[in-house]
């Protein structure tokens, strides 16, 4: 089972093609937005850290990013802030100065 994920531009805008997450690489990037380390992840998971780098590695390819940092912000821009409270998300703020 996977999920599609858009692909983003430099710019921030989403493109045309898109790209399929295995359902591990996904929760491994909605962990990764929530700044977890890889024992983190791999403790939430049950699987091993080797394996978390390994997801992390084959999403970062997949989706075109550079770091574990890129990956994190796209997971937010994708899937919202985690607190689901847009008033108080840093991001939805962030955003918001950038639209004026």
């Amino acid at each position: 089972m996977t999920r599609v994920y858009p692909l983003i531009d430099s710019d921030g805008e989403i493109e045309a093609n898109s790209v399929n997450l295995t359902v591990k690489e996904s929760q491994v990037l909605t962990l990764l937005t929530r700044a977890q380390t890889n024992k983190e992840i791999a403790r939430a998971l049950g699987i091993s850290p080797a394996t978390v780098k390994r997801h992390i590695e084959n999403l970062l390819k997949k989706l075109k990013l550079r770091n574990r940092v890129e990956a994190a912000v796209y997971g937010l821009l994708v899937e919202g802030c985690p607190a689901r409270d847009s008033s108080t998300c840093r991001l939805e703020l962030w955003r918001k100065t950038r639209q004026r």
